[in-house]
């Protein structure tokens, strides 16, 4: 069990740890302190969903967090291309980034567990929200995944194919 578990920890990235890993157990702790029955299982189920609430967590705030900080010029952004052209000359920009993106997932812990509570309070007037909870969730994460799919595609995927298709044009030219 032990090496296991030393192997598992051995693939685990710092990034999912700072983004996925820890935010997604401090917002089962707090949901879990509300009144959500999200922590009752054993061991290895808690960890699963922490880990599966802590990808939620990240795409809600790489979706809704950053782009409501764009549109308030909360944050200034460059375009993906800028960015890899920066990180390749100074790599400590990826660690920056890395942080950032930390500080974003918690700012959309604490704002979920501001919704979790509301939500928990409005439930005991509305009934339908009870008897249809589970529904709107399932759509609401149907909604936040298609889009999340949607932004890796096309800002990060499409772009690094690009930028490597163009150097490539261009080192041919030359």
């Amino acid at each position: 069990m032990e090496t296991f578990l030393t192997k598992l920890f051995e693939k685990i990235s710092h990034y999912e740890i700072l983004n996925n890993i820890i935010p997604g157990s401090a917002l089962c702790l707090i949901l879990s302190y509300i009144g959500y029955p999200i922590l009752e299982y054993n061991v290895w189920a808690c960890i699963v969903i922490c880990y599966l609430v802590g990808i939620v967590n990240s795409r809600f705030s790489s979706v809704a967090i950053e782009w409501i900080c764009k549109k308030i010029h909360l944050i200034e952004w460059r375009d993906y291309e800028s960015y890899n052209k920066a990180r390749k000359e100074r790599p400590f920009i990826a660690t920056l980034q890395e942080s950032a993106n930390m500080y974003r997932a918690f700012i959309s812990v604490f704002l979920i567990s501001l919704c979790g509570y509301g939500l928990m309070k409005l439930s005991t007037k509305w009934t339908w929200l009870v008897q249809n909870g589970i529904w709107v969730l399932l759509v609401a994460l149907l909604v936040l995944f298609v889009f999340s799919y949607r932004k890796q595609i096309n800002k990060y995927v499409v772009k690094n194919i690009d930028e490597v298709n163009n150097n490539t044009l261009e080192n041919a030219k030359e």
